[in-house]
């Protein structure tokens, strides 16, 4: 049985995680063990598999703002004297979402090893969802959605202001991406003596697991 479960072990790499060690016919002092190591091997299969979605996503989030950057230059420098005035608008517009998406995938990366760290302070609710909602009007409005702002003026909330923003910014991306088209997009904040709460609800079509 150790030689059998040594040329198992030999077989597995990162591209056979699925595999497992077979149990039947072990001697009482090894199944445990062989228990151990299929439960670790579930877990690395786990773990290799959100690292191949997490890859895909990011992947999938930075190709339209970069194919976006690259239609900008390219018209620049095909035809520099019909570059539209919002030219360099557009550019920074992209470079901060960028930027937006890069300070979140680091703090995700901090956030994996237990670095993530906090600087919590007082902040009104009622700007941030506002600036957030604004900033995805003009992806709301090409797919004909209506995005619904539902915040007192005088909620606020002690919490760390920049991660609060990516969690925002988060969720109303993807109700925007979504949301069938001509539907409406709600974001709702309230806050209390408790604490305060954020909800951001759409609607879906072919819901499934």
């Amino acid at each position: 049985p150790l030689q059998q479960l040594a040329v198992e072990a030999a077989r597995i790499d990162a591209a056979s995680l699925s595999e497992r060690f077979p149990t039947d016919g072990l001697p009482g002092e090894l199944a445990p063990i062989t228990a151990r190591l299929n439960e670790l091997l579930a877990r690395l299969e786990d773990s290799f598999e959100r690292e191949r979605c997490f890859s895909s996503d990011v992947s999938h989030e930075f190709r339209t703002p970069v194919a976006e950057l690259r239609s900008l230059a390219e018209l620049a420098i095909k035809l520099p004297d019909t570059r539209a005035a919002n030219a360099d608008h557009e550019t920074l517009a992209i470079a901060l979402h960028l930027e937006a998406m890069l300070t979140n995938l680091l703090a995700l990366a901090r956030g994996e090893r237990g670095e993530l760290s906090t600087q919590r302070g007082r902040m009104a609710l009622a700007p941030l969802v506002q600036d957030v909602c604004e900033h995805f009007q003009d992806r709301a409005a090409a797919r004909q959605l209506t995005l619904n702002r539902h915040v007192s003026a005088t909620a606020e909330a002690h919490t760390d202001v920049a991660l609060l923003r990516s969690i925002l910014t988060n969720l109303v991306d993807n109700a925007v991406e979504y949301a069938p088209c001509g539907s409406a997009v709600d974001v709702e904040a309230s806050a209390d003596d408790d604490g305060f709460a954020l909800r951001v609800v759409n609607t879906v079509e072919n819901l499934d697991e």
